[in-house]
This record gives structure tokens, C-alpha cells and sequence, in this order.
């Protein structure tokens, strides 16, 4: 397995665990499971990136570790699509204990989507790893 699709693999597993935990809280009414269901998908994003990363020519061990570095590699190496994708994901995804009460169900599974969207053109190779541009289909 090359290492970007290792990293898209535990990408596609981070985003089922957060569709699982998402759908959970919507089921028992339990705002734990939105919260976790958030952080495994902003983990999903943030793998899916670094798979995009390795597919530009980055090699791994330059790969970013933390948000400060994966927002500097996107604006080095990405477009103003990709700096407002991560930048929106966050927005929704980026919620912490005292942002319980802005939990927006359909906001959290747009981004999901959006995310899934993302990874499966990075699987299948619909994105241009030099623009980062979605390719035709």
C-alpha cells in the first residue's frame, strides 16, 4: 500500500466512524456522540489532505502535524477552493465543549458530505494533485 493510500484508507475509516457517531447522538439525543462524530470527521479531512499532499510530491515526514501547519501547507500548496473548503469544514466540524448548543445537525452532515465527496475524488483520482483542481468526469 503506497502512502498515500494509506492514508486515504484510514481517511474513508475516520469518516465512517463520524457518519456512525453523528447518526448515534441523532438517535439518543446524547450531544457526546456529535462531538466525537465532529472530531473524527475533521480527522478524516485533515488525512484525505495530507493523502492530496503525498499525491503533490510532499513527502511524508513534511507533512504538517498540527492545524497551524496543515492551514500554511494549504496556502502554499493548495488554491482558494481548498484554503475555503478546510476553512468552512472547521467552522462546523471545530466544535469543543462550550459550543454545545450550536450543534446544526444538517450543517455537520453537508460538511460530511462534502468530505466524503472529497476523498472519493482523491481515491479515484479526480483531483489534479499540481492545481488541486476536481478533474471531468
Amino acid at each position: 500500500m503506497t502512502n498515500n493510500n494509506k492514508y486515504i484508507e484510514e481517511a474513508k475509516k475516520y469518516y465512517q466512524i463520524a457518519l456512525d457517531e453523528i447518526e448515534k447522538s441523532k438517535g439518543n439525543g446524547k450531544i457526546e456522540y456529535a462531538v466525537d462524530g465532529c472530531d473524527k470527521g475533521w480527522l478524516s479531512l485533515n488525512l484525505a489532505l495530507k493523502a492530496m499532499f503525498i499525491q503533490k510530491g510532499i513527502k511524508e515526514d513534511e507533512l504538517p502535524d498540527d492545524y497551524k501547519g496543515m492551514i500554511y501547507t494549504i496556502r502554499k500548496y493548495g488554491n482558494e477552493d481548498l484554503i475555503d473548503f478546510f476553512s468552512s469544514v472547521k467552522a462546523v466540524l471545530g466544535i469543543d465543549s462550550s459550543d454545545y448548543a450550536r450543534i446544526d445537525y444538517s450543517s455537520i452532515n453537508a460538511c460530511l458530505e462534502g468530505i466524503r465527496e472529497f476523498i472519493y475524488n482523491l481515491e479515484y483520482q479526480k483531483i489534479d494533485p499540481v492545481s488541486f483542481e476536481t478533474q471531468p468526469k
